[in-house]
């Protein structure tokens, strides 16, 4: 009847549209402009989005997005963050936005480039592609990617730093990385058994601290290392005095700032950055956390966070991460206190990296147990069910008994001269 009538089937059209205007009509959200000429890149079209970058120390990379790890406390065990293989660990953990920039420096001293959004998404079981699939990167047989520097611009007036394992620093101006091969570029020259250990950004104006493994450090100004080309070798940052001691982390410090140190057993502080005086480069520094006698291992990260960076992520060895807040990590007033736990390892497992940051795309009620784990069900009040009222005969009735040493409640007696209360009846 209705195909048969087009009079009726546009009544009915008519209709349906009126009822979604009724219901879906509202202010448009777009703009029409009539002279827009712009052409949109496939770039334009990538998601914002903060991720967290892993490497292997075997050059398996891969991206996952901030959010899969939720917030946990400290000391949790975490949740699997990347898969490895039996002879292979993690090196390095970075958080990223989508439409950043980043470096990646070999332990020969050699940089290559890639944006974020060319690193491949994979899950938290995955291991990730190697490191040379990616466009531009080019890394020899026996090379390991050991720092990546995030950047979202190439500003001029600031700074690479580039610290090695026997302590040798050398500045680099930063706008010298904007265009790098995919063969990749020499960024620092190395002495014969040296490897490059951190790299950092700097301002040109900061202070800088070095740390070494058996748990010291050296603070001094970036002046005292003055910039030079790329292909330079550096000058002495911290003198190593103890046998076996290497550099293993490099860190801005600002005034007001905290350092957060963390050692390879999973324990970690925060200590305000006027603990340790400036001094000279090439010094031997001072204590940084005691490691004599201790079960915290040794020093394997030192950051600088500030009450910017609302968190921390760890991740170990063998792939396990663990993601939470900055402040329940307790801060000590200088080198000599050992720290609490922050993250708790399976046996012959170590910490690997850790990155502060803050983000507002997190949700701030993220919080709780790993979701690998059973959350913990909350503890519920015993309920204690009162006695039933004892019959006739003395003996009480049939159900739970009546708890020893505590007697039945006694009626309150009526008061001597005062006759019950009649009751009152109408007329």
């Amino acid at each position: 009847d209705i195909l048969s009538r087009p009079a009726r089937i546009s009544k009915i059209i008519s209709d349906e549209f009126a009822k979604l205007k009724e219901k879906f009509a509202d202010r448009r959200r777009t703009k029409i402009a009539q002279d827009a000429t712009r052409e949109m890149s496939d770039e334009d079209l990538i998601a914002d989005e903060d991720v967290v970058i892993t490497i292997s120390g075997r050059g398996y990379i891969k991206r996952q997005p901030l959010t899969t790890y939720r917030q946990q406390h400290r000391g949790g065990k975490g949740v699997i963050g990347m898969t490895t293989r039996e002879e292979d660990a993690v090196a390095t953990l970075q958080v990223a936005n989508t439409h950043d920039y980043a470096l990646f420096f070999t332990n020969k001293g050699r940089g290559f480039s890639a944006k974020v959004h060319e690193i491949p998404d994979a899950s938290r079981q995955n291991k990730g592609i190697p490191i040379v699939n990616l466009p531009g990167v080019q890394v020899e047989s026996g090379e390991t990617p050991v720092a990546t520097i995030i950047l979202n611009g190439f500003t001029p007036g600031s700074y690479l730093a580039f610290s090695t394992k026997k302590g040798i620093i050398k500045k680099t101006a930063i706008e010298q990385f904007e265009k790098v091969r995919s063969t990749g570029i020499i960024a620092i020259t190395l002495d014969k058994g040296d490897e490059l250990a951190q790299v950092i950004q700097t301002s040109g104006e900061d202070d800088l601290v070095m740390a070494t493994r058996q748990g010291r450090i050296c603070r001094f100004h970036e002046r005292e290392a003055r910039a030079m080309g790329r292909t330079a070798g550096g000058v002495i940052g911290i003198r190593l005095a103890r046998q076996g001691d290497l550099v293993v982390a490099m860190a801005v410090a600002e005034p007001g700032a905290d350092l957060l140190v963390l050692t390879e057993t999973g324990h970690g502080k925060r200590v305000p950055v006027g603990a340790f005086a400036r001094k000279h480069r090439g010094t031997q520094g001072v204590r940084l956390i005691p490691l004599e006698g201790r079960k915290t291992g040794p020093v394997v990260a030192v950051r600088q966070v500030s009450e910017a960076d609302e968190e921390v992520i760890l991740i170990s060895a063998e792939g396990q991460v663990v993601r939470t807040k900055l402040e329940s990590i307790a801060t000590r007033k200088d080198g000599s206190a050992q720290g609490v736990r922050v993250m708790t390892l399976r046996e012959g497992d170590k910490v690997a990296g850790i990155a502060a940051f803050r983000t507002g795309l997190a949700k701030r009620n993220d919080t709780g147990d790993n979701q690998d784990e059973a959350d913990e069900a909350p503890e519920v009040p015993k309920v204690v069910k009162a006695p039933r009222p004892a019959t006739k005969g003395g003996t009480p009735s049939k159900g739970k008994p009546v708890a020893k040493g505590k007697p039945a409640a006694k009626s309150k007696p009526v008061a001597k001269g005062k006759p019950a209360p009649k009751k009152r009846t109408g007329r």
